[in-house]
């Protein structure tokens, strides 16, 4: 039996993803307050921004790859950039999972609302296979691609818009020709949704229960354990890093 091309068409190509529900109405619904547009005011006034040196070495030994922004639409990285932990005494790790999990994964966690999380491909904008390496030695590792990342959704979409939409891009808009009162109002409401802290280690580097289940987004039993296991959470929670960031770690404590 045959079915004409037309019919077959729309099963073929998905529409685009709506993005971003619940993350834009808790900013348009959030009013400022006096103590958080002060706060705001002198971020924005001590602003200073940041030169990436994209091509970092230190002879002979320490050399990274040249600097590369990371592709895709991800809505944060409208403001802030690939590598965003700057002050964290764990900025390193921070950083390092920013290249696969989305701001909002740890950011954005909204009391009443059922969550899942997927990859996401930040550049066709659609829900993609990703892929853990945390098992492979270093030199058997492919190069990232930074445009996968573990995102929350909200049903079918993703839970924060992205940094092309008409609503972020109508936000740019208005933040760009706002006086200072008006970016602190803006910078308030955009960033209220969001948990500054982000979520704990050990929200998904645990046995039971963790945020997401790694096997669902293509972990081997091998991956999964390592992850849940992840001997370096491990290593921050025995000493309480969050509330003591100065301890003293011996580089043998990570072998125990």
């Amino acid at each position: 039996m045959r079915f004409p091309h037309r019919l077959l068409l729309p099963l073929l190509i998905a529409p685009p993803l709506v993005a971003g529900g619940p993350y834009i109405e808790r900013v348009e619904q959030f009013e400022p307050d006096g103590d958080r547009l002060q706060k705001a005011r002198e971020k924005i006034a001590n602003h200073r921004e940041i030169e990436i040196r994209r091509d970092f070495s230190f002879p002979s030994w320490h050399k990274r790859p040249p600097f590369q922004d990371q592709p895709g639409t991800l809505f944060c990285t409208g403001c802030h950039l690939p590598y965003p932990h700057t002050e964290r005494w764990n900025r390193a790790f921070l950083n390092m999972h920013s290249q696969f999990i989305a701001c909002g994964t740890c950011h954005f966690r909204p009391e009443g609302l059922r969550l899942t999380y997927r990859w996401l491909d930040y550049r066709t904008k659609r829900p993609a296979q990703g892929e853990f390496q945390i098992d492979r030695p270093p030199e058997k590792r492919r190069p990232r691609e930074t445009a996968l990342k573990i995102t929350p959704f909200l049903g079918e979409g993703p839970a924060l818009p992205f940094r092309d939409d008409p609503w972020s891009l109508e936000l740019l808009k208005k933040w760009r020709s706002a006086p200072l009162e008006g970016k602190a109002a803006l910078w308030v409401k955009i960033h209220a949704p969001l948990k500054e802290g982000g979520a704990p280690c050990d929200r998904c580097h645990r046995e039971k229960g963790p945020l997401f289940d790694p096997k669902a987004l293509g972990a081997s039993e091998d991956q999964d354990f390592l992850i849940r296991h992840n001997q370096i959470a491990e290593l921050f929670r025995r000493y309480h890093l969050d509330q003591n960031p100065k301890a003293k770690i011996r580089i043998l404590e990570m072998l125990r």
